[in-house]
């Protein structure tokens, strides 16, 4: 038998396979962060201006490239507004902070929700018991992976990024591996990812510690930053306007007004961002790939026979040809399958399938061999 037809069992459609790589385009999981890997572009980064405005040029986000292409944006968001330029407010009427801010509610909360809330308190490693509030801020950062490039999603428990503040630099992770759910938001901790293998900070008393720093929505490729918990973590960012309020919380100023300002708030988590010396940004994605089955059925009977010159004759070495050479395997023939052609209706091969280690085949055993067609 050389070639044996499908039964209609015999083909499974319709599945998934899901593929991991890493984020970046060029295959990389993890990249150092700095000016010189991850850039912007000048002409989003310019200040508004007098009133005049678009949306590339830093009034709602920067786009973060990396081997010059975007692979994602920076943003700022305030439930009010607060922080908006006191020119563009009196001539465009435009507050982009608030509606950065409503633009992520709609995308990430439900209908009944207005506010992110973000968790505080501890988990107990020994005793798996979680101890939690939870807290809500007006200011929030935005980083913003791009769809393109993630494709089905940002995977959990491989994401880590690192902020810089005048304080202290600090690395940050998903509790994915704390929890060990499977959700679409998880809370942003310190920690770190080595061999791929997330590691969370713990205190003295084994506790992980939550303090509102964020939330991460892997199939939405978002991190929403609480700003006043992170600069109260790693201290005022440099890059833009980042004070004490009349309040004693360190967070964008609310009362800053003047010119050119919008940008300004981009550029302190870019800035802040590339300012971590030393650290890696880590971020790998998953993709869903449509897959085909084919149960390839060998039969006792079936396929032990081959043309192979090593096991038939050609007629050129004293024997007739066709005849089998090693007289044991006249009555006792035995193969070996190594590789799976699957042909299309005129009986040309349209893909190849290799097993992972030759497979003896004789009249004795049968086997079902499983080839999955990802495309």
């Amino acid at each position: 038998m050389i070639y044996q037809q499908f039964g209609t069992s015999d083909i499974v459609a319709g599945r998934t396979q899901t593929v991991s790589s890493g984020f970046f385009n060029d295959g990389n999981y993890s990249v150092a962060q700095s000016s010189t890997t991850f850039t912007t572009s000048a002409f989003q980064t310019q200040t508004t201006g007098s009133g005049n405005y678009n949306y590339l040029n830093g009034l709602y986000y920067w786009n973060v490239y990396y081997n010059n292409q975007v692979h994602f944006s920076l943003a700022y968001g305030d439930l009010v507004g607060s922080g908006s330029s006191a020119n563009d407010i009196n001539i465009t009427k435009v507050y982009p902070f608030e509606a950065n801010y409503q633009s992520y509610v709609n995308l990430l909360l439900s209908p009944t929700e207005t506010q992110f809330s973000f968790l505080s308190g501890s988990y107990n490693t020994s005793t798996k018991t979680l101890s939690t509030s939870t807290l809500t801020n007006p200011a929030i950062f935005i980083i913003n992976f791009g769809a393109n490039l993630y494709k089905n999603q940002v995977d959990a428990g491989q994401l880590q990024f690192s902020l810089k503040g005048a304080y202290t630099s600090c690395t940050f992770i998903d509790d994915s591996s704390v929890v060990n759910k499977v959700s679409n938001v998880y809370n942003i901790i310190q920690g770190t990812i080595s061999n791929g293998i997330p590691t969370p900070v713990k205190d003295s008393s084994g506790l992980v510690n939550y303090t509102g720093l964020g939330l991460f929505y892997p199939k939405n490729g978002v991190v929403i930053l609480n700003a006043t918990a992170l600069s109260n973590l790693i201290g005022p960012m440099t890059g833009g306007i980042y004070s004490d309020n009349t309040s004693g919380v360190t967070y964008p100023n609310t009362t800053m007004g003047g010119t050119d300002t919008f940008a300004l708030y981009q550029s302190c988590l870019y800035n802040s961002l590339i300012s971590a010396t030393g650290t890696f940004m880590n971020v790998r994605k998953s993709e869903l790939i449509p897959t085909t089955q084919y149960y390839v059925r060998v039969q006792n009977s079936n396929f032990n026979y081959t043309n192979n010159p090593t096991f038939v004759s050609d007629g050129t070495d004293g024997l007739v040809r066709g005849t089998i050479k090693i007289p044991s395997l006249r009555t006792n023939p035995t193969t070996y399958i190594t590789t799976i052609g699957l042909y299309d209706a005129n009986n040309e091969l349209v893909a190849v399938a290799k097993v992972s280690n030759p497979v003896a085949k004789s009249f004795d055993n049968e086997y079902l061999i499983k080839v999955s067609l990802a495309y």
